[in-house]
């Protein structure tokens, strides 16, 4: 039985850890880089005969590779993002972990495996530290308002790494303004 999706929510490493394949519904769920996916099945079944195998032996691809007999079963209720970055299915930890000591290489190799996941499991939310970061007044969370809301709450997104407005928004809104400039000018003439 494939599990119904998971209403997308934010969580802590706790509520993670009950995502590990054990449970009565199966259910697998991986943190990459702050971002919570749920592995139980793949966003896309095509029903060729590899994927019928898989979904008749283990419910679904995600689940037999990161289920409780899974090669990667360490990964499985767990932020894996030290474990994808150094090819090491024991890096796992169980705490909060600071990946801040990744080299570039590293990054940009779980980078890449997060961009995998993206592809094929649903998102769920982001992982938190604490139950406190999870505001209930917030809308709920979905692909692209995580990294969103993220940079809100950081102050707005400052540094080096904020995101300027692109110089063709400012001219799309200041053509429009030009545009009820014209048509008001228009219709007043027209008066």
């Amino acid at each position: 039985m494939i599990p119904d999706p998971l209403p997308k929510h934010d969580m802590t490493l706790e509520e993670l850890r009950k995502y590990d394949g054990k449970g009565p519904d199966k259910r697998v769920c991986i943190a990459i880089l702050g971002r919570v996916y749920d592995c139980s099945k793949s966003k896309s079944l095509d029903f060729d005969l590899e994927t019928l195998i898989l979904t008749w032996f283990y419910f679904h691809p995600g689940y037999h590779f990161y289920g409780p007999e899974g090669t990667y079963r360490n990964f499985a209720g767990h932020d894996a993002t030290r474990a994808l970055a150094k090819f090491d299915v024991l890096a796992v930890k169980e705490e909060w972990d600071d990946v801040s000591d990744l080299s570039p290489s590293e990054m940009s190799s779980v980078e890449e495996w997060k961009e995998q996941f993206e592809e094929r499991y649903d998102f769920v939310g982001r992982l938190v530290r604490s139950a406190e970061e999870i505001e209930e007044e917030e809308p709920p969370v979905t692909d692209d308002s995580a990294d969103a809301s993220k940079i809100a709450k950081e102050g707005g997104g400052g540094g080096e790494n904020a995101q300027q407005p692109s110089k063709q928004a400012s001219s799309e809104s200041s053509e429009g303004s030009d545009l009820e400039v014209i048509k008001s000018e228009e219709l007043a003439e027209q008066k």
